[in-house]
């Protein structure tokens, strides 16, 4: 399969979900951080299945996968651009398979642990 070189080919939904929400870094105090966490969650949830095998296939174009997030943001009504294109610019990466990404898929079980209640 296309794009199974890329180191994020494995990750999981939710391990996807919690590196993106890392990558973006909106504050959990903001009502932001909710909708972002809300857009990632339906992204990944049930009926879209989108894990690194998706994101990074490159059968898919990055303009389908990055629509379909910005449709999940559309649904939880998250308009701050600024927010919108780090989530875009975070699949872009992913897609690119740019080593740096690998910082916000680890120690991701500490991080879930941390900030299990607020997902």
């Amino acid at each position: 399969m296309l794009g199974s070189t890329s180191p994020f080919f494995k990750v999981k939904g939710k391990e996807l979900k919690l590196a993106a929400v890392r990558y973006v870094g909106v504050s959990d105090t903001g009502g932001d951080s909710v909708k972002l966490k809300d857009a990632f969650a339906a992204f990944v949830g049930p009926g879209k299945m989108y894990t690194g095998v998706l994101v990074a296939n490159k059968t898919i174009s990055c303009d389908f996968v990055c629509g379909e997030l910005m449709a999940c943001a559309a649904i939880v009504q998250l308009t701050v651009l600024a927010v919108l294109a780090s989530m875009k610019q975070f699949i872009l990466e992913m897609r690119t398979g740019d080593e740096d990404m690998c910082r916000f898929f680890k120690d991701l079980d500490a991080y879930s642990n941390a900030s299990a209640a607020s997902l």
